[in-house]
């Protein structure tokens, strides 16, 4: 009987340091969750980030034709300005190779970098505001001036026209389109936008 008594104060001790212990890790929590809601401080912040002020569309870019020597091709790419408090004004850039085609000069469109074909959307001194709702459409004709082994040589890739439209608005712009290329174009800064992949 007596080591059965023993064994029955060991299980009793053994209990009591568990809840003496399990006490302090209750306190420990309670005091750690104060501290947390009284002195700490955490903050998150939502990063929002600065849109354009205004957009653009570009359509009238047509699927493509088979194209054979001394051929033309009509084109008329046709920037909107989809923005609803801008008026902008707006540059387009045609890339196709130099070999390949000739192009007519468009009306109403400035050549601002014939190497680099990008026109501007009025004239030299001043470039034309597109209003808000408004649209500025490039009409011009590719010739095909390759021809013999040159155009033998060719690949379907050599006879793709990539056209891509820029828009600025006038509110921060200068008015000569090589002004306004030089700030916006050439270093890819933010305010210009480029709608691309026609």
């Amino acid at each position: 009987m007596h080591h059965h008594s023993f064994h029955n104060s060991q299980l009793t001790g053994r209990k009591t340091v568990f809840l003496v212990l399990a006490g302090i890790l209750l306190i420990s929590i309670a005091i750690a969750i104060a501290t947390g809601v009284f002195t700490g401080e955490k903050s998150k912040t939502i990063k929002n980030t600065k849109g354009h002020a205004f957009s653009i569309e570009l359509s009238g870019v047509s699927g493509g034709t088979e194209l054979t020597p001394g051929a033309t091709q009509n084109i008329s790419p046709k920037i909107d300005n989809t923005s609803s408090t801008e008026t902008i004004y707006v540059f387009m850039k045609l890339a196709y190779n130099g070999n390949v085609y000739s192009i007519s000069q468009p009306s109403g469109w400035y050549a601002v970098d014939t190497a680099e074909h990008l026109y501007a959307y009025g004239t030299a001194n001043q470039m034309t505001e597109v209003a808000i709702g408004g649209s500025a459409t490039l009409s011009a004709t590719l010739t095909v001036k390759a021809t013999g082994s040159t155009f033998e040589g060719l690949t379907d890739k050599d006879m793709e026209v990539t056209v891509t439209a820029y828009g600025i608005s006038t509110a921060v712009s200068r008015d000569k389109p090589t002004q306004a290329w030089e700030d916006y174009g050439t270093d890819g800064n933010a305010s210009m936008l480029a709608a691309i992949g026609y």
